[in-house]
């Protein structure tokens, strides 16, 4: 979904609460871990209505998002395992490089930069990307593969090497 609203002659009856309570609904039953609004900056009264449903502001941008699934904590040892560099066999500028910092993993290539929240022992999901990312470990225990998937049906697999 891009975009939901209410015409100026509908609202201040329980319209968008109803379109916000749905959109949670239907981001959960289809797997989503984050939603994502965008609001005009003089939408104030819709920006009290988003925080009362958990929304939180993030970035400069006037940009709210809740997540739906908490990340789950594990020993910052584990974590150490999956730093390091990874890129994609033939494709040197097909990088990406991952670094722990207070206790969370975080992702560089290109020009950005997200953070990596766990949700298994190997799984991680990516809130801004909607993404997910699987490491791979060999027989003696080293991880030697990042696997990158798009969180969305038919979308992109990248297996990153070490």
């Amino acid at each position: 979904m891009s975009f939901i609203g209410v015409s100026p002659e509908y609202r201040r009856q329980g319209i968008a609460i109803a379109l916000l309570a749905s959109a949670i609904v239907q981001a959960r039953q289809h797997g989503y871990s984050t939603i994502r609004l965008a609001l005009a900056p003089d939408k104030s009264d819709l920006r009290r209505l988003c925080a009362e449903f958990g929304f939180q502001k993030r970035g400069s941008y006037l940009i709210l998002e809740r997540f739906l699934k908490p990340a789950i904590k594990v020993s910052p040892t584990l974590l150490a395992d999956y730093v390091g560099l990874y890129s994609i066999d033939g494709h040197s500028t097909r990088r990406q490089k991952v670094t722990l910092e207070d206790g969370s993993l975080w992702a560089e290539f290109q020009v950005r930069r997200p953070s990596y929240f766990l949700e298994s022992e190997n799984d991680f999901y990516i809130k801004f990307f909607y993404g997910r990312v699987t490491f791979e470990r060999d027989r003696e225990g080293r991880v030697t593969t990042l696997i990158w998937r798009e969180n969305q049906p038919g979308g992109p697999r990248l297996n990153f090497s070490r």
